[in-house]
């Protein structure tokens, strides 16, 4: 993702923050991008040069401090997404959890990615992860039926 295009998402995002009652942030799956952008076709003779990588503002983090600093309408509910894998010592889960702390949204659905798992597929599972409560299990099912609960959980936030 080019810094011009994560720049146009946090600033798409920041408006409907501000405008609306909720955000839900499917932005970007990227935490970084290439410093340097080449184009063109190069020879093979041509040695291969170290690519930089340079860290994308995180948007669902900014929207977080804009509201909690009086910048966005009261009562906004901010809501993230994480795709997560685990590894030998941690689950998803556990990766999903700690990315709620530090994102600090109001809701985080977060899935497990892996083959056949979520992108290219046609269902949807996971979990709602809602400060003060325990992860809610998401079922396997339809996107759209994913897509209801997690909106479930935003309303019953703004309802309180």
């Amino acid at each position: 993702m080019t810094p011009n295009r994560t720049a146009a998402l946090a600033g798409a995002a920041l408006f409907a923050a501000v405008g609306g009652w909720g955000l839900l942030a499917a932005l970007s799956a990227s935490d970084s991008t290439a410093e340097v952008v080449l184009a063109g076709v190069f020879s093979t003779s041509v040695a291969l040069a170290t690519l930089h990588l340079v860290e994308n503002p995180d948007i669902l983090k900014g929207l977080v401090a804009r509201r909690d600093a009086g910048e966005l309408k009261d009562g906004v509910v901010i809501a993230g997404f994480a795709a997560e894998t685990g590894d030998a010592t941690h689950s998803a889960l556990d990766f999903a959890r700690a990315k709620f702390e530090r994102k600090g949204c109001d809701v985080l659905m977060a899935n497990e990615v892996g083959v056949g798992k979520v992108f290219g597929q046609t269902t949807n599972s996971g979990w709602i992860l809602r400060r003060g409560a325990e992860p809610t299990v998401v079922e396997l099912g339809s996107k759209q039926v994913v897509a209801a609960q997690i909106l479930d959980a935003v309303n019953a936030i703004a309802s309180e």
